[in-house]
């Protein structure tokens, strides 16, 4: 059963990947930041637009970071693949005003930005992990038995 432990971080790493490439895909929508019809960009635009690409891509970098620890690359490899291919798929689904304004790169954004942090928490999860000190716990028990004064044992 140990590729049930890896199933929930897999689904999070597919997510994390689905919803970054919505955003450059939205946010690709809106370049060139000028166009024929408005005079100029605005400030806003421009902060939306560079900001959001800023979270996805840190976002992007602590959560894989983090998915590697519970999976193995084939399965990143495999997983981030369908989530790039279904990403033009899955846009065709939002509205043209959503995907058009400036909903759609903070929205996708944000989403991101929730599912590496849940990564990321799973991570601090697992190093949260009794050793031998804490009771009920045997050598021979494979379950994990977190601390109940909430400390971490290393």
């Amino acid at each position: 059963m140990q590729w049930m432990n890896a199933l929930i971080p897999f689904a999070l790493f597919v997510a994390l990947i689905l919803a970054a490439s919505l955003q450059v895909l939205a946010a690709a929508g809106h370049f060139p930041l000028r166009s024929k019809g408005d005079a100029a960009a605005t400030p806003f635009k421009r902060f939306v637009l560079f900001g959001s690409t800023v979270v996805v891509i840190l976002c992007l970098v602590a959560g894989i970071a983090a998915a590697f620890r519970f999976i193995p690359w084939y399965a990143a490899v495999i997983g981030g693949g369908f989530s790039l291919l279904a990403a033009p798929l899955v846009l065709r689904g939002f509205s043209d005003r959503f995907v058009d304004g400036p909903g759609a790169p903070l929205a996708f954004a944000g989403t991101s930005a929730v599912f590496a942090l849940l990564l990321v928490s799973l991570v601090v999860a697992s190093r949260c992990v009794a050793g031998p000190e804490a009771r009920n716990w045997r050598a021979d028990d494979k379950t994990i038995v977190l601390l109940d004064h909430g400390k971490c044992v290393r």
